[in-house]
């Protein structure tokens, strides 16, 4: 069995994505209680049935963040109960901090916390791979995976960053834009279409003077409306046909 890959998977709305994998639980949560534009990795390792010995787990950058080194923290439950030795190396122009952990019993765990920082915020990345984080162990005298080291990649969900709201203010900006643009179309057509009925009235008895400045000033209306939503090029048009109607009065 080769080493596998097993992105976090998104439990809405918290913001909280877990994974876990042969008792390794990987947790991200964005955003971080001090509002930074930092995501939050837990990574958490315990056993589930039996023993597990010679335990490594390797944490490093992707290509979309870089993990804060200096932010690392590690808790052991029951403390006391394993050893747990790091250190940070340098493999091909890369860095990841490694953690060794002797063994673990059933409930016993080795809890790594750590931030990430995404490398640019894009409106088009709800969700970001923010950490890499590799591990293998003993169980049994087996190892595990049997292709080590076995991946898991820490996803964010980032739909919340100031980028993301910016982004979702404009789409809904945008759709208004077309709702008044829509209104202000149908009212310029219901008022072109009187005034052609009119001209083009074989009976010669159109609408009263009355009628006529009526519609006036709901063009004037319309006009004052397009004005204050910037509608230059519609506001134009109304002033044209206002004038238009204006004439058929005298």
């Amino acid at each position: 069995m080769g080493a596998t890959e097993d992105p976090i998977s998104q439990s809405s709305p918290s913001q909280l994505n877990t994974a876990t994998q042969d008792g390794v639980n990987v947790t991200t949560q964005y955003p971080t209680s001090d509002e930074s534009q930092g995501v939050d990795v837990t990574v958490t390792v315990s056993p589930t049935e039996t023993e597990i010995s010679n335990i490594s787990v390797a944490i490093s950058n992707t290509d979309s963040a870089f993990v804060d080194f200096d932010s690392f923290g590690v808790t052991i439950e029951p403390s006391g109960a394993a050893e747990v030795d790091e250190e940070l190396q340098f493999r091909g122009g890369e860095i990841q901090r490694v953690y060794r952990i002797d063994s673990l019993e059933v409930d016993q765990s080795v809890t790594i916390t750590f931030t990430t920082y995404p490398r640019q915020l894009q409106s088009s990345n709800d969700r970001l791979d923010v950490a890499q984080v590799n591990y293998e162990y003993l169980r049994n005298g087996v190892q595990v995976p049997d292709n080590p080291p076995a991946r898991m990649t820490a996803v964010a969900d980032l739909s919340s960053s100031p980028v993301n709201e910016a982004q979702s203010l404009r789409t809904t900006l945008d759709g208004l834009w077309v709702t008044v643009g829509v209104s202000i179309l149908l009212g310029l057509v219901g008022i072109v279409a009187a005034v052609w009925m009119y001209l083009n009235s074989d009976s010669g008895s159109g609408p009263s003077r009355s009628d006529i400045s009526d519609v006036a000033d709901d063009v004037e209306e319309l006009e004052r409306r397009l004005e204050a939503v910037g509608q230059e090029e519609a506001q134009a048009e109304a002033e044209d046909i206002k004038e238009k109607i204006e004439d058929l009065k005298y």
